[in-house]
């Protein structure tokens, strides 16, 4: 994510050629706000005839939505196409419940771009953002016809939702200007706005399920090609030499062992690990190291340089020398530090690989897919083994692994890695790392020696605009561990009054249908902000059918209150009209799932010197605080 964010009228004056847009469906009624570079305020339009003109005029932009994709898209086409009210809330409710398959309904032509994700829904990234959730009171399926009093509320909400809309897409600005440059450089069509980055990879790639073949007469005749029944057939690369931990490559030798997702369990270089068809990962559990001599060792596009460098790439590619052109672009770009411009390259290089496994991809080619994932493994398993003795291993992740070279010859590590380079033809980069606090291979958080800090996993985290879920919690877990001491949670969190920072996010599943503040049933919302609270608050239930019985949310607090507003409002008010401020949180309850994490992360702290504090200031920077430095590390 950016660190400055695009303005709106920055967006417009670059790509003035965006429409905005949000439709609502109900049973007698349906209607759409559209925001352009010259409505700012919003184009209300309930009608086709004035949408058909609109459309008409502005054929030519990218029409922008949430989901639009799966769901606005097709309710544009079919106003467009003046269907009735009744037929476009059939096609609503069916996009809503199942998704729509006549996809032959589309305007010819539209170029559509959706800015969502199959994660989210928008009132999540709103909540994420602070603003409002509020939803109309309108039922979907009201029959009566709507009173002027209901248009305006529905307007009203309808403009929010496009207004936050836009709020997202500054936020992915960055993705919607590298599918841009993909579709300019590859002479793409511009409807391929529309597709995802799987789809748009295999367009690039020019994969095709049909290839010309001459006959017996020398004329050329389309043929399916279909590797599926190869699946299994997997070959081990004869750059593989594994000599101590040969139950690996046995494991890998036959599928019957990991076809059915199978895994094997083993120690490698006395840290546990496991193999399948998911990867390589393995790690000390409960570690935690400070005094610098480590190093992050990774594989530059590993996945990508061995399709290349072993021609594994998928099959259906009609131009495969093309992948290795796009590498060989990103690598350069890289090197120059241009991280806009690789952008693109980035795109088709990460997707590759996951469409061959994707049986709808028309890069499907899943012996490929299998084959670059265990070679692999296994050429990352020769490094441990060439290292084996040479340093001691915290990590391996897919791609890349952490040592502690403290007490060998960083010069003979180095040594050993070229040799492995020169044997796999891969590459290797080194970030040297400060200290390290490690949960397991899911959650960990460590600092470079540049000063920046890296973290993975829900327990720290760090958050942005669009995924603000009690971030306070991970970032006092954070300054606990940072600071090697407990009371740096409890500082952090007393501290902290920043409502955004305290918010639970919850989303209404399909299967239940009604919510319950206590005894309160709250109707007309999905999505739901909770805070705990010290007065005033609820248990916080939800229920499949009427009279059935209710259940908790996941992970919500006891005494809970929602809070639907924008937390910004200086007269915010929670569901049941109580104003509503930082006073009212019960920071105890953040404070003990802190507490309790921050633990989760440590094995053995007795005579565990303090190690240097540091305070994080951002999400990639720390300055420095006093404080001496160690190189202890809990018993492991």
């Amino acid at each position: 994510m950016a660190d400055v964010l695009k303005t709106v009228d920055q967006i417009f004056a670059e790509c003035p050629h965006l429409v905005f847009y949000d439709f609502e469906v109900f049973l007698r009624f349906w209607c759409v706000v559209i925001v352009d570079a010259e409505l700012r305020n919003g184009c209300f339009i309930a009608d086709s005839h004035a949408l058909i003109d609109y459309y008409n005029r502005h054929k030519d932009c990218v029409w922008v939505g949430f989901n639009s994709n799966h769901y606005d898209r097709y309710i544009l086409s079919a106003a467009y196409y003046e269907s009735s009210c009744d037929e476009i809330f059939r096609m609503s409710q069916e996009l809503i419940s199942r998704g729509y398959t006549e996809r032959g309904s589309l305007i010819d032509g539209l170029r559509s771009y959706d800015t969502g994700d199959r994660f989210h829904s928008l009132k999540q990234y709103e909540a994420f953002m602070g603003h409002s959730i509020e939803e109309s009171s309108i039922p979907f399926d009201y029959s009566n016809p709507m009173t002027e009093d209901q248009i305006a509320e529905i307007r009203k909400y309808c403009t929010h939702d496009v207004l936050e809309t836009i709020e997202v897409f500054r936020r992915r600005i960055y993705d919607f200007e590298a599918q841009t440059e993909i579709i300019r450089m590859f002479h793409l069509p511009e409807t391929a706005y529309a597709l995802t980055k799987a789809q748009l990879t295999a367009l690039v790639l020019k994969c095709s399920k049909y290839e010309q073949v001459p006959d017996i007469d020398g004329h050329f005749v389309s043929t399916i090609r279909d590797y599926s029944g190869e699946e299994w057939h997997d070959e081990i690369l004869p750059c593989i030499h594994i000599e101590r931990y040969t139950k690996v490559l046995e494991f890998f030798q036959s599928a019957e062992n990991y076809k059915n997702d199978q895994k094997l369990n083993m120690d490698i270089c006395g840290v546990p690990h496991t193999f399948g068809l998911g990867g390589i990962h393995g790690a000390v559990k409960k570690y935690h190291k400070a005094g610098a001599h480590m190093a992050h060792i990774d594989v530059t596009s590993y996945y990508p340089s061995i399709m290349i460098q072993y021609h594994l790439l998928t099959r259906m590619s009609q131009d495969p020398d093309l992948f290795k052109q796009i590498y060989d672009t990103r690598v350069q770009l890289k090197r120059e530090g241009k991280k806009k411009e690789q952008a693109p390259y980035k795109i088709i290089l990460n997707s590759t690989f996951g469409i061959t496994n994707q049986k709808t991809s028309r890069a499907y080619d899943p012996r490929r897919n299998h084959e670059v994932c265990i070679n692999g493994q296994l050429m990352l398993l020769m490094l441990l083994e060439m290292l084996e003795g040479h340093c001691r291993l915290i990590q391996s992740n897919t791609d890349g692994i952490i040592i502690d070279y403290n007490g060998f010859d960083l010069d003979e590590i180095k040594s050993i890695c070229d040799r492995w380079c020169e044997i796999t033809r891969m590459f290797l980069g080194y970030d040297y790392i400060d200290e390290i606090w490690q949960k397991d291979v899911n959650n960990y958080l460590f600092r470079f020696a540049s000063g920046k800090y890296e973290a993975k996993g829900s327990y720290v985290k760090f958050s942005n605009d669009l995924d603000n879920d009690m971030p306070v919690v991970n970032e006092a877990v954070r300054q606990g561990l940072i600071a090697n001491d407990p009371a740096a949670i409890d500082q952090y969190i007393a501290d902290c009054n920043d409502l955004i920072k305290y918010q639970k996010v919850v989303k209404l599943t399909e299967k239940y249908r009604y919510v319950y503040l206590g005894g309160n049933p709250i109707e007309n919302h999905k999505c739901f902000r909770i805070f705990a609270v010290k007065s005033r608050g609820e248990v916080i239930t939800k229920q499949k059918v009427a009279g059935g019985t209710k259940a908790k949310f996941a992970n919500v607090p006891e005494n809970g209150t929602i809070v639907f507003g924008d937390l910004s409002d200086s007269d915010l008010r929670d569901y049941m009209g109580a104003r509503f401020t930082i006073d009212r949180v019960d920071k105890d309850y953040y404070r003990k799932i802190a507490k309790q994490r921050y633990y989760e992360f440590l094995y053995n702290r007795k005579n565990h010197a303090p190690a240097k504090k540091h305070k994080v200031t951002n999400d990639n920077n720390a300055e420095d605080a006093a404080g001496g430095t160690d190189e202890s590390e809990c018993t492991v």
